[in-house]
């Protein structure tokens, strides 16, 4: 099932994070990403349909598929916040996301409900962007906002990581 807006850095993060590989047919991601999610909690059982659709390896006759695409997307932001945050409960977790200015309306959708589900204590989502970028963020205690000045000059990267 094709979706015209596509949430491609989550998606490549659902991939990473339950062990797909790009060889994985249908079934295989299927049993990876359930296998995943309900080692890491049974209670999220219920996210499993909406990530798999997320996927495109959900089966045709599942009803999660009838839903209004408004509740499909709605669902799947918060199966994806669900794990997400749970996850950060078993393990500190770091999100990155990079170039804020390109990201996808999906993208953008989870991490406004990531930065709205703050804080946790071992969750941490870094972002960066460009000035011309606008985020509804506002003023939080749980954010910090550092800006960058352009190098000048190559810097490597352990010194950059320091600083």
């Amino acid at each position: 099932m094709a979706r015209p807006r596509r949430t491609f850095p989550v998606i490549d993060l659902l991939k990473h994070y339950c062990h797909v590989e790009e060889r994985d047919d249908s079934r295989t991601i299927r049993a990876k990403v359930t296998g995943q999610v309900l080692t890491l909690d049974a209670a999220l059982q219920d996210t499993v349909p909406a990530l798999l659709a997320l996927l495109d390896a959900l089966p045709d006759n599942d009803p999660f598929l009838r839903l209004d695409p408004p509740q499909r997307r709605q669902r799947t932001l918060e199966a994806l916040a669900r794990v997400l945050l749970r996850e950060s409960q078993v393990q500190p977790l770091l999100l990155v996301f990079e170039d804020l200015r390109w990201i996808d309306t999906g993208t953008q959708a989870l991490l406004d409900r990531l930065v709205g589900s703050l804080p946790q204590p071992a969750f941490c989502l870094l972002v960066n962007y460009r000035p011309e970028y606008q985020h509804g963020w506002g003023v939080r205690p749980t954010t910090r906002s550092f800006g960058l000045i352009p190098c000048r000059q190559p810097v490597p990267m352990s010194c950059s990581l320091l600083c």
